[in-house]
């Protein structure tokens, strides 16, 4: 199988309380990835009230952050997008201004699928490690956000399906589950003459640039050459 480009954006999709930052910090701590912090970048545009009502900012200003972040650490590589890309219109923008401005060949997308209720659990979790309680106020917007997430979810990933690799993850597990099981699996992707890392189960295996999930529950791989661009 071919191996995976020097240029790639791995694009983590999921639910609030999928595991998405916990995920991104474990990979940009262990392997060759720059993490595009979106919600920072957001919040220094001045958003930062509408992230924490649980609102989406417009698509065409979180693609031009995404972008020019990249412009300005463009010698990495290798990106990381947690959360990236919310919405059917940034599932658009993004990947094409990746492929059309920046010549990524490889834009492989993770997605997490989290129950409500366990999605719902790790934010009250969240919370009381944090803040040591729990505020009712923060119930609404944890429902918001989900209930928003669910409407869009199956339109995103049919969207960045055109892109590129759709690996489908059951995010209910724990995360020695998640590193055990997508590190074989995206272990198919690059070159094996790379650098390797020590797996629990699996003894020796390639140094990847990029770990999450648990148990893979479908694989959907479309031809770049083949798929066509969604207006």
């Amino acid at each position: 199988m071919k191996k995976i480009e020097k240029e790639i954006f791995l694009n983590v999709m999921g639910c609030a309380g999928s595991g998405k930052g916990t995920l991104s910090k474990f990979i940009t701590h262990n392997f060759s990835v720059l993490s595009i912090p979106t919600s920072r970048l957001l919040a220094e545009d001045g958003h930062l009230q509408k992230l924490r009502n649980g609102d989406l900012v417009n698509d065409v200003t979180v693609s031009h952050l995404v972008g020019r972040y990249i412009m300005q650490h463009r010698e990495a590589g290798r990106f990381l997008g947690d959360g990236s890309i919310r919405s059917v219109g940034q599932a658009n923008l993004i990947p094409r201004l990746l492929t059309e401005k920046f010549n990524f060949r490889t834009i492989l997308t993770i997605n997490l699928e989290c129950s409500r209720e366990v999605a719902i659990h790790r934010m009250d979790r969240r919370e009381l490690e944090e803040a040591g309680t729990r505020h009712e106020k923060n119930d609404q917007v944890r429902i918001k956000r989900l209930d928003e997430y669910n409407k869009v979810s199956k339109q995103i990933k049919k969207v960045v399906s055109n892109y590129g690799p759709v690996i489908d993850v059951d995010a209910d597990k724990g995360i020695e589950d998640v590193v055990d099981f997508v590190t074989t699996v995206l272990g198919k992707f690059i070159d094996r003459d790379s650098n390797l890392i020590q797996c629990p189960k699996h003894g020796l295996i390639p140094k990847i640039p990029f770990l999450a999930g648990s148990r893979l529950t479908s694989m959907h791989v479309k031809s770049q050459d083949s798929a066509g661009l969604r207006k």
